[in-house]
């Protein structure tokens, strides 16, 4: 027998046989885009999120989780990340917290809705804090890839691939083969360094990122992958990141001392001690990932399906 609930609920069934459910306290905003629904809805659990196509992007009270162990790990491993592109993104978060570095020059936003970038800016300018108006950032309104292939060779120190899960049908498939990744490769300076938002890696759930993982490392010359849990998310999320040659993760007893020197403002989340964590995999994920699961590749694309496509 079904449980019923009383109230309004955002409900995820993003894998077969789950759903999560999400109580809505206020539906503030909405709109249609060419390419998805945006809402701004406010939560009882994790207060005003964004929800895209029915599903949690970020939320109020745990968004520095993600963002935070998104950006800062690549950029305190870089000895320069003055240029910095930002592949999706289009809420800004993930922006504000690149910002937040001096050494950083130059940002490129690169996100295919306007529309959403938009909405964002409007009606969700606590996510982004003012970061669209920086004089150092570029807003591109144009498709990931096509704007890679147009990059010069080495014209940037560091690339953050903030894009939305490749689901079957989606947009987002092709920005996650080895094809796609070399054309980053080709526009990362020597000692450049890639971040990839790459998805659920739970005990049930983790095909999606060791395959991101095993595509990444077929391109760059080093590949580590972190992990952290985003309680809005209900999920262990996963990040992967590739190094050009003489460029690494940066180690944890560095990272305190980093932040200090070279970040503004204070952590929510990511410190060294987190760093050690989040750099942690379980035995089941190393056991995949030893397993040399197959890259993705233009011919052989991700094609995620959710619950309710199941």
């Amino acid at each position: 027998m079904s449980p019923s609930f009383d109230g309004d609920w955002l409900v995820d069934n993003y894998r077969r046989g789950e759903i999560t459910l999400q109580r809505v306290v206020e539906r503030l905003h909405g709109a249609r885009t060419r390419f998805q629904q945006a809402e701004l809805v406010r939560t009882e659990a994790y207060g005003d999120a964004l929800v895209l196509d029915g599903n949690i992007q970020l939320a109020e009270s745990d968004e520095r989780v993600y963002h935070e162990v998104l950006v800062h790990p690549l950029l305190l491993s870089l000895e320069r990340p003055a240029r910095v592109a930002i592949l999706g993104g289009g809420d800004g978060a993930a922006l504000r917290e690149v910002l937040r570095h001096h050494r950083v020059e130059r940002v490129a936003m690169v996100d295919i809705d306007e529309q959403v970038v938009e909405f964002c800016r409007e009606y969700l300018p606590r996510f982004s804090q003012g970061a669209f108006d920086d004089a150092r950032v570029e807003l591109v309104f144009a498709d990931a890839r096509g704007w890679i292939e147009r990059q010069r060779e080495g014209s940037w120190d560091a690339v953050i691939s903030d894009l939305t899960e490749p689901l079957d049908g989606g947009p987002s498939a092709m920005l996650f083969t080895r094809e796609f990744y070399r054309l980053v490769r080709r526009a990362l300076a020597p000692g450049g360094g890639l971040v990839v938002q790459a998805g659920a890696a739970n005990p049930t759930d983790h095909e999606l990122f060791s395959r991101i993982q095993a595509t990444v490392a077929a391109e760059f010359d080093g590949c580590r992958a972190m992990l952290s849990f985003v309680p809005s998310f209900a999920d262990q999320w996963s990040y992967v990141l590739g190094f050009d040659e003489g460029a690494g993760l940066v180690e944890p007893e560095a990272v305190d001392e980093l932040l200090a020197e070279r970040v503004a403002g204070e952590m929510f989340h990511y410190d060294g001690e987190c760093h050690r964590h989040c750099t942690s995999l379980p035995l089941y994920l190393r056991r995949t990932l030893q397993g040399a699961p197959q890259p993705f590749t233009d011919a052989s694309p991700p094609r995620l399906r959710t619950g309710s496509d199941l």
